[in-house]
């Protein structure tokens, strides 16, 4: 997983082309993704409860795979800019908004990927893909800092996640300073 500040990174885009993108789009498309941990809670709260069988609270699921995405989350996305750019007195464009939301839906989806071990893009037709573009599986120096060893049911277990996300936080830094060495 991706810091959850690297997933504004799309932020950018409104910048460099402010007529060309909706700002408001390009965030909520690049966070509501994982809104749906949020929909998970209950569901972990009773598992974990009542011990019927392993939490789903790392797990991803249809959301972040791209017929969750686009069938989900984009109609979702369209829907709250469409209610609240009104209200801040910002012009609705359709065209706008939705290519807005698709980038930020797919930059959300592409952070992702080194950073999950298993993941669902290609859900239904394949629930759990082993992740091809994982990184950091084996990079074991950062892991006396992991803040998910409490969760691990077994060593190392969410260490690519915990190191994909230290990395991405760099990332962002340097993109950040890259954009006010460009402006």
């Amino acid at each position: 997983m991706a810091s959850f500040l690297t997933h504004g990174f799309v932020f950018i885009f409104y910048f460099l082309f402010p007529d060309k993108f909706d700002l408001l789009a390009l965030l909520i498309g690049a966070y509501i993704i994982d809104f749906e941990s949020v929909l998970k809670l209950p569901y972990n709260y009773f598992i974990k409860k009542f011990s019927l069988k392993e939490s789903i609270h790392f797990s991803i699921g249809i959301f972040h795979s791209i017929i969750g995405s686009l069938g989900i989350c984009l109609p979702l996305t369209i829907l709250i800019v469409y209610s609240i750019n009104p209200l801040l007195g910002i012009k609705f464009s359709i065209l706008k908004v939705f290519y807005s939301s698709i980038i930020g839906i797919f930059s959300h989806l592409a952070l992702d990927l080194p950073g999950h071990e298993y993941i669902s893009l290609l859900w239904p037709f394949k629930k759990f893909n082993k992740n091809p573009f994982l990184l950091f599986k084996n990079f074991k120096k950062l892991y006396p800092f992991n803040i998910y060893k409490t969760f691990e049911k077994y060593p190392y277990q969410y260490l690519p996640e915990f190191n994909w996300m230290v990395f991405s936080h760099i990332l962002l830094i340097i993109s950040i300073v890259i954009y006010f060495i460009i402006i």
